[in-house]
């Protein structure tokens, strides 16, 4: 099977397979979408859409972007359906708010008392989930043959009570009322499965999974994470957070890791812990030095058997790849032409 946007469909899924059992066959695993005419790039459209929106056009705008994209190496063309990074709460009957510019979204925080909601799906029609879904089947029937559909950006679990609770009053509540969280989070906890498995099953991901984070798997896979977990110490998150993110991963065939920002080392070890988690995406964040600068949490990650996730560029690769093992080892760059791709693509098989 090919796509028509990926005419090497099955050769990539095979370096695909490869990463996700910690082999190498000639080189790691390469992403690196780039314009078919670098003189007139077209600019890939945000991945945010907006619920209520005009679907239709979304779907025109990733096409126009895919039809003048050389998705070169493991890169594969896939459509990102999801409202944005609170979606989840939303799903719940949290209100969502968009930026202008569509870059992100937020939700208004509707929950007082954890006592007095049960969380469950919104099934409201014209709601976000039964939104979601509508988006999810048209994207499936149109891309049918050409390209894949995306897997949510979840943020369940304590990042999903953060959207309907608000940072601060959840911090305080994880001190004042840890049993009520406990029982949000069971109840949240809950919900993981059937919104995977309906987003699955409306957006036809027999072909397989991708992400917002461009990844590609032939099973189940999806990022898992927990933003809000930065602010928490290792005692609360080994309440509150590791346990759910441990159940996600083990739900999953396969999944990265979202590691993000500098707050979040502390709680590296309990993370690298967690044997179904396969991968670590290590983002320093905003101000930090970039990843490649981080070479000893890197390094350590490898040493704990967990493959990596990288966004460095061409010089970086060339610098510093000896510097790591290539098994289980995946890039994600946007190169200035075709030829720099697959020049990239070559020197790695010399080096590997």
């Amino acid at each position: 099977m090919e796509l028509q946007y990926k005419p090497d469909f099955e050769r990539a899924r095979t370096y695909w397979r490869a990463f996700w059992e910690h082999e190498v066959l000639d080189r790691p695993v390469v992403m690196a979408p780039t314009p078919k005419d670098p003189a007139h790039p077209v600019k890939r459209p945000s991945i945010l859409n907006r619920a209520g929106g005009d679907y239709q056009g979304a779907l025109a705008r990733f096409e126009h972007w895919a039809a003048a994209t050389y998705f070169a190496g493991e890169a594969m063309p896939s459509i990102d359906v999801w409202f944005g990074p609170d979606q989840f709460a939303a799903f719940l009957g949290a209100k969502l708010s968009y930026a202008e510019d569509d870059e992100t979204s937020w939700t208004t925080p509707c929950v007082t008392d954890w006592r007095a909601v049960e969380l469950k799906l919104d099934e409201t029609p014209g709601g976000a989930w039964m939104e979601l879904l509508d988006f999810a089947r048209t994207a499936a029937q149109q891309g049918e043959g050409k390209f894949l559909v995306s897997t949510l950006d979840m943020h369940t679990n304590l990042d999903a009570l953060r959207g309907l609770r608000g940072t601060q009053e959840l911090c305080f509540d994880l001190v004042d009322y840890p049993s009520e969280v406990d029982r949000a989070m069971r109840q949240v906890r809950a919900l993981y499965a059937p919104v995977y498995e309906a987003v699955y099953a409306a957006s036809d991901m027999q072909r397989g999974t991708t992400s917002w984070l461009p990844s590609y798997c032939d099973q189940r896979f999806a990022v898992v994470e927990c933003d809000v977990i930065c602010l928490l110490g290792p005692r609360h998150a080994r309440r509150f957070v590791l346990p759910a993110i441990a159940e996600e991963a083990a739900y999953l065939d396969h999944c990265i890791f979202h590691l993000d920002g500098p707050a979040a080392l502390k709680h590296l070890d309990d993370i690298l812990a967690i044997p179904d988690i396969d991968a670590i995406q290590w983002v320093p964040g905003d101000g930090q030095p970039r990843s490649v600068e981080w070479m000893n949490v890197l390094q350590k990650i490898q040493a704990a058997g967990k493959g990596l996730w990288l966004d460095w560029t061409i010089d970086e690769i060339h610098q510093h790849y000896r510097d790591l093992r290539p098994e289980g080892l995946c890039f994600y760059l946007t190169p200035a032409s075709p030829q720099e791709a697959d020049e990239l693509l070559e020197w790695l098989k010399l080096q590997t």
